[in-house]
């Protein structure tokens, strides 16, 4: 299934985000674009909002899976999650990030 990009992807905010290596920024920015509290993505992750709200901040990335996870719900792109995440390489990063999620 081809999904849409939606032209946000492509902001300054965007860059901002991916440049400070703030992949829970972009999930807090994708959620906020579809009008949906941190319960509400939760709900859809299996998860609490405390764990949202822990997965949104800034740092270190605890739990890769479910970052992917949310990333794909709030129609975060897999190259700007892989920028990032700092990772190297991006068109191989969208096709790693592609396949372990099934896209």
């Amino acid at each position: 299934m081809q999904r849409t990009i939606d032209p946000v992807w492509n902001s300054s905010r965007v860059r901002f985000l991916t440049e400070r290596c703030d992949p829970g920024g972009l999930i807090r920015l994708g959620r906020a674009l579809h009008g949906w509290r941190q319960a509400d993505l939760g709900r859809r992750l299996g998860c609490s909002a405390s764990t949202v709200s822990r997965l949104e901040k800034s740092g270190r990335v605890s739990d890769l899976r479910l970052l992917q996870r949310a990333a794909y719900e709030v129609g975060v792109p897999p190259d700007v999650l892989g920028a990032a995440l700092g990772l190297t390489g991006l068109r191989a990063t969208r096709v790693r990030l592609q396949r372990s999620l099934g896209w």
